[in-house]
């Protein structure tokens, strides 16, 4: 199979989950500020004390879970973001740590259980980014490309200059997000959105 091809098909796959990403970011900070699960985990006397019975979240968990959420939304708006290590945060809400789970209330308990599947996306979606910047760089793509015209089909692919450039610059973006490094502000959700018609 062609490189570009290669790029442009995990690119896609990338681009689709990022969509999906973002739209479950939104609806976790609404959802924990549109409950009780706001009051419920805040509540709490300390970082270990348990917020969640199936998923084995602590408090601090449970919150830097959310922080990690809201700080995507502000990247797919265009905001400022708070670095952090998100995929360390992202392993935490995976594998949870409280000793003594227990079930606080139905709200705090499913957000808990989307917070896991929020960070196990995130992965899924970090994997992609780092094969595609690994096969655009090893590969030499952007030397490939760079004389052509950034509206001209690259060879083998259904994507121009452009798009993959736009991609390019999102995945090692989304990257450094994961990695406890500055994200540059940028246009995002057009990105993310330019790449579901490719």
């Amino acid at each position: 199979m062609d490189i570009t091809k290669m790029i442009q098909i995990d690119m896609k796959a990338m681009m689709v989950d990022c969509c999906c990403l973002a739209c479950e970011a939104s609806d976790i900070v609404k959802a924990y500020w549109s409950t009780e699960a706001q009051s419920t985990v805040s509540g709490l006397s300390n970082d270990t004390d348990p917020a969640t019975e199936e998923t084995a979240l602590t408090k601090a968990e449970y919150l830097a879970g959310i922080t990690m959420a809201e700080e995507l939304e502000d990247m797919f708006l265009n905001e400022a973001v708070t670095t952090g290590d998100y995929a360390a945060t992202s392993n935490k809400l995976i594998y949870g740590s409280a000793d003594t789970p227990v079930k606080l209330n139905e709200a705090t308990e499913e957000i808990g259980n989307r917070l896991k599947a929020f960070a196990q996306n995130l992965f899924k979606t970090l994997s992609y980014a780092r094969k595609v910047l690994q096969v655009y760089s090893a590969n030499e793509v952007g030397d490939m490309i760079a004389d052509l015209d950034s509206y001209r089909k690259i060879p083998g692919s259904n994507m121009v200059q452009y798009e993959l450039n736009a991609g390019i610059a999102f995945a090692e973006q989304f990257v450094k997000f994961m990695s406890n490094e500055a994200v540059t502000q940028g246009d995002y959700a057009s990105t993310v959105a330019l790449w579901q018609n490719i």
